[in-house]
């Protein structure tokens, strides 16, 4: 179950029940949804200030700052879990599912990274929803001896800082090649924010979500598996928006970047429409990943 109904008291996400899969409440009914959604509007929102200093509580080890950061966000989850709805997991798995994400971010979030909890959470819960919506699919068929172990194959490659190569997954779990290749349809290619890009010392998929770090080319090449972020290069802008976006960051491996002068003369247009049309564009590509 998801919390803990048993006063007014008591109105906070469980989070070490939730975790380990226990609750004092049996039956999700509907008047305990009820008075979920009513305890969620309850709680008072926090400023990113207070957000910080919450973080830096909860880095020394205190339940309480933990606590009251996942409270203040409990909407968040309510907001996201909306477009999951009907994709075969019930209500109360999905709020349960997206707590979890919201908890890990608790856990996980460094507010010296400048990026709003928020936005760092919101990571979080749409990783876990999708996760627990692909187990659901890829497990219908799944024989009852391998589940276990896939979903403790995935629960590693989860917490893990770093992804996991082949040989490290197959050590770990004493895997044989043939057994390691048939779980492998069923392994989630999921990344954390907090795991580096490969190719680069310092970056992390984080710059995907942080608003003032977004760059499409430094993306594209740290990362040979953001392919997706051609995919919507290539289908998601017009003509104009992706000559733009290519020649300002240099994607279209032309000898140099372009100024916003060199565009405007190309295309016969103002310097500042070139400039809206490329922080236009970047805001796209930002909400396009971000989804």
């Amino acid at each position: 179950m998801i919390f803990c109904i048993t006063s007014k008291r008591e109105k906070d996400v469980d989070t070490q029940n939730l975790k380990d899969g226990r609750s004092s409440v049996n039956i999700f009914s509907n008047e305990d949804l009820n008075i979920y959604l009513k305890s969620v509007r309850e709680h008072r929102l926090i400023t990113h200030e207070e957000e910080i200093e919450l973080a830096k509580q909860i880095k020394l080890g205190s339940l309480k700052a933990k606590n009251q950061m996942i409270n203040a966000n409990l909407r968040l989850v309510l907001k996201i879990i909306k477009r999951y709805a009907g994709k075969g997991l019930k209500i109360e798995d999905l709020i349960q599912e997206g707590n979890l994400g919201l908890i890990r971010a608790a856990e996980k979030y460094d507010p010296s990274k400048n990026t709003k909890f928020s936005t760092y959470a919101s990571f979080w819960i749409k990783q876990s929803l999708q996760r627990a919506l692909n187990t659901k699919t890829r497990l219908v068929k799944v024989p009852y001896r391998k589940e276990n172990l896939i979903l403790q194959i995935n629960k590693y490659l989860m917490e893990e800082e770093k992804s996991p190569k082949k040989e490290d997954i197959m050590e770990r779990f004493n895997l044989t090649t043939a057994q390691y290749v048939k779980i492998i349809p069923y392994l989630e290619k999921e990344y954390s924010l907090d795991k580096k890009i490969e190719g680069s010392e310092n970056s992390t998929l984080l710059n995907l979500y942080e608003d003032n770090s977004f760059n499409p080319e430094s993306t594209l090449e740290q990362n040979s598996t953001l392919k997706h972020l051609n995919y919507i290069l290539e289908t998601k802008l017009n003509e104009k928006e992706r000559y733009i976006i290519k020649k300002r960051y240099n994607l279209d491996n032309s000898d140099k970047k372009s100024t916003l002068k060199d565009i405007s003369t190309e295309l016969g247009i103002s310097s500042e429409t070139v400039r809206q049309i490329e922080k236009r564009v970047l805001k796209k590509l930002r909400e396009e990943l971000y989804q």
